[in-house]
């Protein structure tokens, strides 16, 4: 076990603090209390390829420019803060890297009278297989000082962002994102979770080929755009799906209205219901979702929303039934929320004869007695 640090005690922390710490393939790193990058100095850097073991990781205390790199290690830890009253600070987690904390907290900060685009403090998650796991809280905040540029008496917020592409994913288990703070999810990038996420508005992006799940309740999240995939019970605020939509395995809810474009599907389990307290604008393909287990069969009713609203437009096409024989009724989707399984009119035709063909042989069989 490689035990290596620099022992600079930072007041805020009272932790082992370092300007440049490496921690080679094969190595352990395993450090008593939080390891910070680095207190009241500026360009510092952590480099970890191997194992990382530590009470907390701090990327940057009051200063600039510090990096934490995971690449293709492993980092362990309870808390880790980035951007702590700092500017210019990132953590990237890439090449395969994994970063597990129970909580995590991205910061921004305020400037008066800098250009602040270079200043954003950051965490970047991207690669195939690259991890960033928070089993609690996830916080990405920035202060509410939005002055503006040249008016240098007033400060101006420097925003904290949150990035994850190409194969990466970002798992915790309750998301915030605050005033000037983004998440972006972009193109190969995941992000799961396990409760609520709170976004303020316009601070949550999705790209074409980004996936998003939520446990909880969805908020901040208006648009999901062509090429995205949302799954997500319950959604506050007007939802616009040009993409992929699914409520999950339980019942829904959504919040405002629900507007589906030629672009877009809405998946729903035959077994749950999706609610939607204001108006339903429809389009696009709705795809019902049986289990493995469960065989529509002729007479039965699914009863797929609770509608509270208005109901314009229709879904171009609704999922055939795997059921030889079998269709949907659609008559009443648009009024009651319902579907019914009826025969397809060819096998109504065919039933038709039989019952014929029984009459007759019933007025024959009645003739010769």
């Amino acid at each position: 076990m490689v035990r290596s640090c620099l022992l600079i005690i930072s007041a805020a922390f009272a932790a082992c603090s370092v300007q440049a710490l490496e921690v080679p393939v094969g190595t352990t790193n395993h450090s008593e209390g939080y390891l910070v990058i680095s207190p009241y100095s500026n360009d510092n850097q952590l480099l970890v390829q191997g194992t990382l073991e530590a009470t907390g990781l701090v990327v940057g205390d009051n200063c600039y420019d510090s990096v934490a790199i995971v690449a293709g290690g492993a980092v362990s830890v309870n808390k880790v803060y980035v951007g702590s009253s700092s500017r210019g600070c990132e953590l990237l987690v890439h090449n395969g890297g994994v970063l597990t904390a129970s909580a995590f907290s991205l910061y921004g900060d305020a400037t008066q009278g800098v250009a602040y685009p270079t200043l954003r403090n950051s965490v970047t998650v991207t690669g195939a297989g690259s991890l960033l796991n928070i089993t609690d809280q996830l916080t990405v905040w920035s202060p509410d000082a939005p002055g503006e540029p040249g008016q240098f008496e007033e400060p101006r917020e420097i925003p904290a962002y949150l990035r994850v592409s190409s194969g990466g994913e970002v798992r915790a288990g309750s998301l915030s994102v605050t005033n000037g703070s983004w998440v972006s999810v972009e193109s190969g990038g995941t992000l799961t979770v396990e409760s609520d996420l709170n976004a303020s508005e316009d601070n949550l992006y999705l790209h074409s080929g980004s996936s998003l799940t939520v446990g909880g309740t969805l908020s901040g999240l208006d648009v999901v755009g062509d090429g995205c995939m949302v799954e997500a019970g319950h959604v506050i605020g007007n939802l616009l799906v040009n993409g992929y939509f699914s409520m999950g395995s339980e019942d829904g809810v959504v919040d405002g209205d629900l507007m589906l474009t030629d672009e877009g599907t809405l998946d729903i389990r035959a077994a749950s219901t999706l609610t939607v307290t204001g108006d339903m604008t429809l389009d696009g393909q709705l795809n019902v979702i049986f289990e493995e287990f469960e065989i529509p069969e002729y007479g039965d009713f699914v009863q797929l929303f609770e509608i509270q609203g208005s109901v314009s437009g229709a879904f171009d096409s609704v999922t055939p039934l795997a059921v030889d024989g079998l269709e949907w009724d659609t008559s009443e989707l648009y009024t009651t929320g319902t579907l019914q399984v009826i025969p397809e009119p060819s096998t109504l035709a065919l039933m038709g004869l039989s019952a014929g063909l029984v009459v007759m042989y019933r007025r024959a069989t009645a003739h010769r007695s």
